[in-house]
């Protein structure tokens, strides 16, 4: 599957991330239209706010929508992103991915720490409760480490390989870029499943998430799982019914400004990170199934609306750990001297 046949995503995404329901008949089955598209049923009040889900509420892919899938089936997103060498496109720089189960609104999921986060909370302002149950990852590529805006003068240069806001980045040989980009996959494929289902080669239906022509790189297109069409189905954010009807052919950062998705940290721009970027794809695609009804009437007035009150990651990390060769000593912010000062130590 190519670029060229990215869908936007589905109008009832709401319903699937626990804002909704589906219409059903007599027969219990969920209704379709002419077009085989689900009738549903989204709440007009801000009611996301403050109500919590339960797990019996839980909606799956309506069954006759797509030939194939079976009851009770819920998906996981997958969004990828490679930067590239600024005067060779073709030249990977960064590996980043971002790993969504819809299952976990309900179930709750282990973090990158291994603690656990619980399920059905309410969504919360554009969702922002639950963007923590997505798991992301960076990779910089070794032979290109040093490739950075600190020491390319080259003015058409963004990628920020060393701006990753979630967790400590990791280095890898060129070699392995494929490894990593397969090993995304089958993470995601096996979200959520338990070893006895792995081993029986029970498969989750993945959704690739990007904006463009991102996540169709050439070095992705060639992936095994990505021509032998395992991804279930291939959704551009651009395509979005409430990006296109505001700014008709957006850019990504403009869509960051636009719906309010925060995306600087300690005064620099860091949305140019690859894993910040699959990051920051998943929220914005989130938020836009959560915008109460004074946003949507902002949004619709062609106003911006404002950044989220809370930065969707970690950014101590960002300030300890992903430091460019050479560069000066971090700065202390306010979260790491909270810890020395109790613990005596950082971690």
């Amino acid at each position: 599957m190519s670029a060229a046949l990215s869908i936007p995503p589905p109008r009832w995404l709401p319903v699937l991330l626990g804002h909704g329901v589906f219409i059903r008949g007599g027969d219990g089955k969920v209704q379709l239209d002419k077009n085989r598209n689900p009738d549903f049923l989204v709440p007009p009040a801000d009611s996301f706010l403050d109500v919590v889900p339960s797990k019996g509420s839980q909606q799956f892919w309506p069954v006759g929508v797509s030939p194939g899938i079976p009851e009770n089936t819920s998906i996981v997103l997958l969004s990828i992103s490679v930067n590239t060498h600024c005067q060779n496109p073709e030249v990977i720089t960064e590996v980043g991915f971002t790993i969504y189960d819809t299952a976990a609104i309900y179930t709750g999921t282990k973090s990158g720490q291994g603690k656990r986060i619980a399920g059905c909370e309410a969504p919360g302002p554009r969702g922002e409760n639950i963007t923590k149950y997505a798991t992301s990852r960076h990779y910089i590529v070794k032979d290109a480490a040093n490739h950075h805006p600190g020491s390319c003068e080259h003015s058409n240069h963004t990628a920020q390989p060393y701006h990753f806001s979630y967790r400590k980045s990791k280095k890898i040989d060129r070699e392995n870029i494929d490894n990593i980009l397969d090993g995304a996959f089958e993470a995601a494929s096996q979200e959520g499943l338990r070893r006895d289902d792995v081993k029986n080669k029970t498969r989750r239906f993945v959704v690739l998430v990007g904006w463009g022509a991102e996540s169709h790189h050439a070095q992705v297109r060639a992936r095994p799982w990505y021509q032998g069409n395992k991804v279930f189905q291939h959704w551009d954010i651009r395509k979005h019914s409430l990006v296109h009807d505001r700014m008709g052919n957006p850019s990504y950062l403009t869509c960051l400004e636009v719906f309010g998705i925060q995306h600087r940290a300690h005064g620099k721009e860091i949305g140019y990170n690859a894993g910040n970027h699959t990051a920051f794809t998943i929220q914005l695609l989130v938020a836009l199934c959560f915008l109460t009804q004074a946003e949507q009437l902002l949004v619709k007035s062609k106003q911006n609306l404002p950044p989220g009150s809370r930065f969707p990651g970690t950014e101590s990390v960002l300030a300890r750990d992903n430091r460019p060769p050479g560069s000066a000593p971090a700065p202390v912010t306010f979260e790491f001297q909270f810890r020395i000062d109790r613990r005596g130590t950082s971690r």
